[in-house]
């Protein structure tokens, strides 16, 4: 019996390895092994930690496996799920990372995120210092283009082959611009990453692009759900925490949790429109009630604070894009007599139409 990783699969042969990952929900990452015969492919690697690297190198110990010889998949570049590639995976080890994926991981993709994410809080009606500390850690996918290592670039239905096992790349963004899942094509197996989670609903992308990001995450939860209705795939193997119940009740959970969040903006808007008052994107944030041990997001730590504030932003670009709220904007002064641009939201003749059935 293994100490460090369970066998969750026998067609191929999958280890699930509980890489320790210390977060606000989470308390591990999901590292996949997978072998057929002599090949090995190792989906995901965890987060920049002694902790992490010693669990994992001591999984890939007991199993066998020679990270020199394994191929490594990345289902995005988020520092929990890519964080070990620079001090633990070889050079020599081939990585397949997604061609989006690869455009964001650098470092002046990194602080431009920061710096539009900063702004888009001041836009918000955050004053710019609180946005600024909320912001100053935010260093969220790893500069994988920067670390000399053996990378392939890859995209939609690429083909990786384990042994005698197929599988296709999926793009499916939402999370990130560049999240992929490996699905099988001759085994029922889905490698998801965080599109799919039970412990919680994963976050989604604020991007520089101002692509909906909540259409996009829409859309992929559709593909996944095709492919399981089909029955092409049975089990999607994710990122944090267990498999909980059927996969396609959970796809239709979290999809309603994002159509219900933007239904609920929307009345935020409209009830405060009714006694006379235009709200900004923070009074709207801060009105929702979201799953925190405090009574205000404000007193979060500021990782979740990012993490609140961008899903939140992102809601709102969504009922925009949809045509159910109009951005107005107004200028305000903060501290330090610095003018601010904030914007504030009314409600829309569409949104009037559609009642309580908004999105």
């Amino acid at each position: 019996m293994s100490t460090y990783a369970e066998k969750i699969a026998d067609q191929p042969s999958v280890w699930r390895v509980p890489v320790p990952f210390a977060n606000v929900i989470t308390t591990e990452m999901s590292a996949y092994v997978i072998k057929d015969g002599s090949e090995v492919l190792v989906v995901d690697t965890g987060a920049p930690t002694k902790e992490a690297a010693e669990f994992l190198g001591a999984a890939l110990d007991e199993l066998g496996v020679d990270p020199k010889k394994a191929r490594w998949f990345l289902t995005h570049l988020h520092f929990d799920h890519a964080g070990l590639v620079k001090d633990f995976v070889p050079k020599e080890a081939l990585i397949y990372a997604s061609r989006r994926g690869l455009a964001d991981g650098t470092s002046a993709s990194n602080e431009a995120l920061r710096s539009y994410v900063c702004d888009r809080f001041v836009k918000l009606g955050l004053e710019r210092k609180h946005a600024r500390a909320i912001c100053a850690p935010l260093q969220l996918n790893v500069p994988l283009a920067e670390y000399g290592h053996q990378v392939q670039a890859v995209g939609e239905g690429d083909e990786i082959t384990v042994g005698h096992y197929r599988f296709s790349v999926l793009e499916l963004p939402g999370h990130t611009p560049g999240s992929v899942a490996l699905a099988g094509i001759n085994t029922p197996l889905c490698f998801s990453g965080d599109t799919v989670l039970y412990l919680m609903a994963p976050g989604l992308a604020l991007r520089p692009d101002e692509t909906d990001a909540v259409a996009d995450y829409l859309e992929s939860l559709r593909r996944l759900e095709t492919l399981l209705e089909a029955g092409t795939i049975e089990r999607l193997l994710i990122a944090h925490g267990p498999e909980k119940g059927s996969p396609l009740a959970r796809i239709g959970e979290l999809r309603g949790r994002h159509l219900g969040r933007c239904e609920e903006i929307v009345a935020l808007v409209g009830q405060a429109e009714r006694t006379g008052q235009l709200l900004n994107g923070a009074e709207i944030i801060k009105a929702i009630p979201w799953r925190i041990p405090y009574e205000s997001v404000d007193q979060c730590e500021p990782l979740q604070q990012w993490s609140i504030y961008s899903l939140g932003t992102v809601l709102l670009d969504h009922c925009v894009a949809e045509g159910l709220l109009e951005e107005v904007v107004s200028s305000t002064l903060e501290a330090g007599s610095e003018l601010q641009e904030a914007r504030v939201y009314k409600t829309t003749a569409k949104a009037s139409r559609k009642g309580g059935n908004h999105v």
